[in-house]
């Protein structure tokens, strides 16, 4: 996996399969970021807090969090002495090549509000199947042997269906978001003012905080700015623009930035690439019409 810029993961594999244990990990904070495909976080051992962009959950052993291409999401690690989990990414144009007429795996990664994870549970008993599942395909994946990648390929296939086909036995929905208000309703007045000015003195005033304090709640969540966030936001909105073939310009000033040469360079400092750069590559992996 490739990290252009500090917040934005480009998947360099159509399929990526990874075991992470408290030794391995970097860190106990894994601050706001977003992949370009889904993503399948399987938690084995420890307490995870997983935030998203307007909630969060709390994750403990058997939780999946299922999460859609470009969602902002970070999580704060509650038991640093114990921590097991896995994680599956998947190549956003791949999913729906595994999908039928029949058999669309997409929907498994939206949940009941936009940008929220879809959510299972799996008992010890479940997870008895499930993980030598996965660690199968990490066998695969990794394997040289003749047949690998169509074995790799057909062991997705069937975690996603056994996945599937369990989404309906249970529903961790329910369970209390536990993101403050403060920072929830700081997150609404974002979204809802993206494409416009934003000041802290205004946000200030719609959530009748001061903007010091804003900030410090905000940045102990997401581990960045308002300011830098707002900004996060409006590169993830100008990557959704140019995904869908609009013009350079237009996307500009869509995605809530005055001036094309200052949108260049921010796009370039958080994804590494030119916006006509990332609109090339974007379409070199699917077809569809570039506005001039």
């Amino acid at each position: 996996m490739k990290e252009r810029g500090r917040k934005l993961e480009i998947l360099d594999n159509e399929i990526i399969c990874m075991y992470k244990t408290v030794e391995q990990a970097i860190s106990t904070s894994l601050f706001f970021h977003n992949h370009d495909g889904y993503e399948l976080l399987i938690l084995l051992d420890g307490e995870l807090d997983l935030y998203w962009d307007g909630g969060g959950r709390k994750l403990t052993r058997g939780d999946l969090a299922c999460i859609a291409p470009y969602a902002f999401h970070g999580a704060v690690l509650q038991t640093p002495g114990c921590y097991d989990r896995i994680c599956i990414n998947i190549r956003e144009s791949f999913l729906p090549l595994l999908s039928s007429d029949r058999t669309d795996f997409v929907p498994l990664f939206s949940g009941q509000v936009k940008g929220e994870p879809n959510w299972q549970h799996f008992s010890d008993e479940e997870l008895g199947r499930l993980v030598p599942l996965t660690r199968r395909l990490q066998q695969a994946l990794e394997g040289q042997e003749w047949g690998d990648d169509l074995l790799s390929q057909a062991l997705l296939t069937e975690l996603l269906i056994l996945i599937g086909r369990h989404s309906g036995i249970t529903d961790i929905s329910r369970q209390p978001c536990i993101m403050p208000d403060l920072v929830t309703h700081t997150f609404a007045y974002i979204n809802s003012h993206l494409t416009k000015e934003i000041s802290l003195d205004s946000l200030a005033a719609s959530v009748h905080h001061n903007s010091s304090y804003i900030g410090r709640c905000f940045k102990k969540i997401t581990g960045t700015t308002v300011n830098q966030y707002i900004i996060l936001k409006r590169v993830a909105l100008a990557q959704q623009y140019l995904r869908e073939g609009r013009s350079l310009s237009e996307v500009c000033y869509m995605a809530g930035f005055q001036n094309y040469s200052h949108f260049s360079r921010t796009f370039r400092a958080h994804t590494g690439l030119s916006p006509r750069q990332y609109q090339t590559e974007y379409a070199a992996r699917h077809i569809y019409p570039i506005s001039e």
